[in-house]
């Protein structure tokens, strides 16, 4: 069991590595939201994969800077098609 689900709580992840975690709520949380802090660089390009996911599963990734607060425009939107990086 993991316990990330809150920005208290996010879990350090290093670049490179493989992490096997679970989307299974916890808790008694209708779902399973994950935070983790991840040092990036501007100009770098960083990829993030999930792998073996349930058809039912809706992941979903969203940026926030060092204070929580969401970058402007937003960074993130899994109902994106590949390529569009217009804002919302």
């Amino acid at each position: 069991m993991e316990y990330n689900s809150s920005l208290q709580y996010a879990c350090t992840i290093g670049l490179g590595l493989v992490y096997n975690l679970s989307f299974v709520p916890t808790l008694g949380s209708s779902q399973d939201t994950d935070f983790f802090r991840l040092w990036m660089k501007a100009g770098m390009q960083y990829t993030c994969e999930t792998l073996n996911l349930s058809p039912y599963a809706d992941t979903n990734t969203i940026f926030l800077d060092q204070n929580a607060n969401d970058f402007y425009p937003n960074l993130g939107n899994d109902d994106k098609a590949p390529g569009d990086r217009e804002a919302n």
